[in-house]
């Protein structure tokens, strides 16, 4: 029986993370959610939810730079087009914390809330080299993680939808868009909005509402 009209399921989701920084344009990569889903009913139709969710941020990043000096001018050069190289791949671990209200029409459920995420984990792969003429040369490979010793406040909107494909189970899409990043501890990363656009399911364990 479900406890005191709380329904209670499992979640999971996979799709499209995009992240614009503010050193430039990103590539977008690949993004999931997973998952626990409560909802308390306050009418026929409407719910109030919230979730606990791991969600992870994939982006791609190239950087290009003017080297610090004109090196024209040194004697025997000839790399007039040189330019410093640097591709990023970046990847952030958060706890996702949606809330929102649930309207549910026949098959058909329509939501909208707020999502706050928490940063737990961070990782990088960055690849260093130089540029000439648009011919691309690593010259050496970096790893690195900020691991749990920054934390990062990530909120803004989240809207979504449901349909009911059996008695206890729903497929699911949802659209986050942040409206600003905080960082707050020892290793700080460069302020971005991120976005994110999955599709997934619901299973509920206990359901209140057919």
């Amino acid at each position: 029986m479900p406890a005191q009209g709380i329904d209670i399921g499992v979640t999971g989701s996979v799709g499209t993370s995009y992240v614009s920084e503010n050193y430039g344009e990103t590539a977008p990569g690949v993004s999931y959610n997973a998952g626990f889903v409560f909802q308390k009913m306050i009418s026929k139709k409407i719910t109030l939810g919230t979730e606990i969710n791991i969600a992870r941020f994939i982006w791609k990043e190239e950087r290009l730079y003017e080297p610090f000096f004109n090196i024209r001018i040194l004697p025997g050069n000839s790399y007039s087009g040189v330019k410093i190289y640097s591709e990023y791949k970046k990847q952030e671990l958060y706890v996702a914390l949606p809330v929102f209200a649930r309207i549910e029409i026949k098959k058909m459920a329509v939501k909208a809330g707020m999502q706050i995420l928490l940063l737990n984990y961070a990782y990088f792969n960055v690849k260093k080299g130089i540029e000439n003429n648009g011919k691309k040369t690593i010259d050496e490979e970096e790893y690195g993680e900020y691991g749990l010793k920054s934390i990062a406040l990530n909120y803004g909107p989240k809207i979504g939808f449901e349909y009911k494909v059996g008695n206890n189970l729903w497929l699911r899409g949802d659209y986050y868009y942040s409206l600003s990043r905080a960082v707050i501890g020892r290793y700080s990363t460069s302020n971005h909005t991120a976005r994110q656009l999955v599709f997934g399911i619901n299973y509920y364990l206990s359901k209140t509402t057919n």
